[in-house]
């Protein structure tokens, strides 16, 4: 009876190391899956913001990109503008110079025909009117061909950039 009881005993305790070996195992499979289920859950995260940082870094090389040709853009029109503007100061210039030439020429003409009375002033008025605009005409039409050169010139940038 004592040996039959101490069968029971050790065969009770094998089933209770089996059975604690078997849930021992249980448990650290559990362990191992909920642990790679949460690596996993953190890694789809992790990668998600790798991928929109990756995302962000080219957006902003483009974006300087397309800061900088804006400048240069920028810059450039800017220039042009300034030339333009210049071009038109000077076409200012050469009109208020033709005035006060035309003024000075009527003043002479008008003293010369006070003082010696065989002097026409009309005649003299006209003759230098004359020699006036051909001068104005002159200086007109290079005026003109520099504001058409920057036209142009800003006409084929734009078409270059653009193109």
């Amino acid at each position: 009876m004592l040996s039959r009881l101490l069968k029971e005993h050790q065969a009770k305790q094998n089933e209770r190391k089996e059975m604690q070996e078997r849930r021992r195992r249980e448990a650290i499979a559990a362990a191992t899956c909920l642990t790679e289920a949460l690596v996993d859950h953190l890694n789809v995260g992790v990668a998600q913001a790798y991928v929109n940082q990756r995302k962000l870094d080219h957006e902003v090389k483009t974006l300087q990109l397309q800061a900088g040709q804006f400048a240069k853009q920028t810059a450039q029109w800017i220039n042009m503008v300034e030339c333009f503007n210049q071009a038109l100061k000077e076409i200012g210039d050469v009109e208020n110079w033709a005035r006060s030439i035309e003024m000075d020429m009527r003043t002479i003409a008008t003293a010369a025909s006070s003082q010696s009375p065989g002097w026409d002033a009309i005649a003299i008025i006209s003759h230098c009117e004359s020699r006036l605009e051909f001068s104005w005409a002159e200086m007109s039409r290079e005026c003109n061909y520099n504001i058409l050169c920057i036209l142009l010139r800003t006409q084929q940038q734009f078409c270059y950039e653009h193109h």
